[in-house]
């Protein structure tokens, strides 16, 4: 069976595209390697929206993530909280500074951000803990963000349930893009099928394949780790999510939050030193994120523990995603290296692919996200392919 467009990828990145292509009326296969959809890095998020807070966004890139927010606002939540239930809360983020100097700084760096509609607003510590009584540590005041939060687990359900209801989607789990031919537009499976497709998306995340024609950058290793904890039941319940030094907090309708804190390590590793040193993260992932997030909301010491996990994830050197064709008009499209930023920025990247399958431009993509960045000549034979690492 021919298909309108084959993507290689079944993470958040992957299946927004795919639904927005379904929506434009492509018929649209996924093929993903693992034994469900929505996995690995995009089930270790937070479900944090962020366009104007995390300091990788910036300038056109700021309002390109602002749009996707805009898009879960006003299109995504609307539409998944008719058939179940999806907790979305809209009372913004707390980034908190030590100095009123440090706020003031990062306020000014942060007026750039176009878009923002009631932020980042300065509030005193006072005003903090009218907000969030249950914060504490040594803060001097906090930048109030127009940034909402999403409960990721009901987001990925409500994504996996419309593809697997919409019938222009075939899903193929447990296999991978072994080859892609882009002069016969058609991609070589594992399991040795040839698929015709009109248009090839990777989304297969930076550290996962060598992509034909595309030199792979150098890479840098960002290790997070994250924690589900029941807090005190004497501790006040948090509503916004916070952001402090190297913790950050984000709350869940059910009482427990998610704890999180991370590192950039500067050295490239290999994936399989990567898989490696998980064993040596574990070891201390419950006491790095749990003193990361004390130093704002103590009560954590004395939370219960439901859930722990940790690993590694590469970005660029350059630190930003890849969107588009190497070539314009020629190749596969490629979405790569969000770096846990795929749930902010999802919505917006499946709009923009279905926009160049549609229409052939890429003039909706930031030119620091472009794929043609990387551009190089390829000395490979024809057909040589997608590899896995």
């Amino acid at each position: 069976m021919a298909f309108d467009a084959v993507i290689a990828g079944g993470g958040i990145i992957g299946c927004c595209a795919a639904q927005a292509l379904c929506d434009i009326g492509c018929r649209v296969m996924i093929v993903e390697a693992r034994e469900n959809l929505l996995t690995a890095t995009s089930a270790a998020g937070f479900g944090s929206l962020t366009p104007f807070s995390d300091p990788f966004f910036d300038g056109d890139i700021a309002e390109f993530a602002n749009q996707s927010v805009r898009l879960y606002r006003n299109n995504i939540v609307p539409e998944f909280a008719r058939h179940s239930r999806l907790d979305f809360v809209d009372e913004g983020l707390l980034q908190l500074f030590a100095s009123m100097d440090d706020l003031e700084e990062s306020r000014s760096a942060a007026k750039g951000c176009a878009g923002a509609l009631r932020g980042p607003n300065p509030l005193s510590r006072m005003e903090v803990l009218a907000l969030e009584p249950a914060l504490r540590g040594d803060f001097a005041g906090a930048l109030l963000y127009d940034e909402p939060w999403i409960d990721l687990e009901q987001l990925l359900q409500s994504v996996k349930d419309r593809l697997a209801r919409n019938p222009k989607c075939t899903i193929k789990l447990k296999t991978r893009v072994d080859s892609v031919d882009t002069d016969a537009s058609a991609v070589c499976l594992d399991t040795g099928e040839r698929v015709a497709a009109g248009e090839i998306v990777l989304a297969t995340g930076l550290g996962e394949t060598a992509v034909l024609g595309f030199p792979r950058p150098e890479m840098e290793w960002i290790r997070g780790e994250g924690l589900r904890v029941r807090l005190p039941a004497d501790s006040p319940h948090l509503l916004r999510h916070v952001y402090h030094g190297k913790g950050f907090v984000t709350p869940r309708m059910d009482g427990t939050c998610l704890l999180g804190s991370t590192y950039v390590l500067e050295e490239p590793r290999s994936i399989g030193e990567t898989d490696r040193a998980k064993e040596s993260i574990r070891a201390t992932t419950e006491a790095d994120v749990t003193e990361a997030c004390a130093a704002f909301l103590p009560q954590v010491r004395r939370s219960e523990v439901l859930r722990r996990w940790s690993g590694w994830r590469p970005r660029s050197r350059d630190h930003f995603p890849i969107l588009g064709r190497l070539v314009e008009g020629e190749g596969p499209i490629l979405a790569l290296g969000f770096l846990g930023l795929g749930v902010t920025m999802a919505p917006r990247v499946g709009q923009v692919v279905a926009e160049m399958v549609a229409t052939g431009t890429t003039a909706a993509i930031p030119s620091r996200m472009l794929a043609a960045r990387f551009n190089q000549i390829d000395t490979r034979p024809p057909g040589s392919g997608v590899k896995p690492v």
